[in-house]
Formats: structure tokens, sequence, C-alpha cells
């Protein structure tokens, strides 16, 4: 398996495959969930709280603006895939820091 196997290209950039679950005490990257990156989110599944609280959350972690984030797919599931306006080997450098701290 790929180590980053949750992460590719689209047109915009970069493919973010995630995991979220919602409703957690904390926001914070745990591992891989089904070659998806899983992230606890403090957000409930509610009028889209916690797809904002993704996006702020994830915005933090790669410090980059909330702007150039955007959910493809998954609006409404834990399943999400995510187009990131960055190259996908920036982005990479950036998930292997985060992951290996």
């Amino acid at each position: 398996m790929n180590e980053l196997s949750f992460l590719g290209t689209c047109a915009g950039g970069s493919l973010l495959k995630v995991y979220i679950q919602p409703g957690a005490k904390g926001n914070g990257i745990v591992g891989i969930h089904d070659d998806r990156l899983k992230i606890k989110i403090k957000g409930q599944p509610v009028d889209g709280e916690a797809n904002k609280e993704l996006i702020s959350y994830l915005s933090k972690c790669f410090r980059i603006s909330k702007s150039k984030m955007s959910i493809l797919r998954g609006d409404t599931s834990r399943k999400k895939d995510l187009e990131i306006e960055i190259s996908p080997s920036e982005l990479g450098e950036k998930l292997r820091t985060i992951l290996n701290t």
C-alpha cells in the first residue's frame, strides 16, 4: 500500500480522501481508515457544522487559506473527497511532517 494512498490529483490541485469522526472531544488526525486519512472533529454532523470545522482545522494544519479547500464529494457522509489548491507533492510533504510528529 502506498504510504499516502489517500492523496491524489484533481483539476484544482490535490485530492485528499478523508474519513471523519464528528462529535469528538477535540480535532486531530488519528491515522488511516479504509485507505482514507482519519480525522476526528469537534463539530457535530448538523447543518454542515462538522464540514466547516474540518475545513478550518485542515487549513490550520496545512497553513493555507480556507478558500483554497472544498468538499468535492461526501457532504453528508463520513467519507469525503476534498479538493485542495496546492500541488500534491507539497501537500504530501506537509502530511508527512504532520504524520511523523
